[in-house]
């Protein structure tokens, strides 16, 4: 899924909530890591969800697991082939 489908569904997400749910982060953590890489943009977006408090704080859990690790790193993918 492209950073921007990513980005619109977070927004529609928020739409009728403050904060972003645990279930809600789960599946966008998904959609992210569904081509197993984290992409500039997509690390774009995770941050500003972290940076303006739109979590809760199980879901600020998930999102700063996604920053803290290295998905689709190159050192990764040199230790896979």
């Amino acid at each position: 899924m492209s950073a921007k489908q990513i980005e619109q569904t977070l927004r529609r997400m928020l739409h009728s909530k403050e904060r972003l749910g645990k279930a809600d982060a789960d599946r966008l953590r998904e959609l992210i890591l569904e081509d197993g890489y984290l992409s500039k943009s997509e690390r774009k977006i995770v941050q500003h969800a972290i940076d303006n408090d739109l979590l809760e704080e199980p879901a600020f859990e998930i999102f700063l697991d996604l920053l803290l690790r290295k998905y689709g790193n190159e050192d990764n993918q040199r230790a896979i082939a």
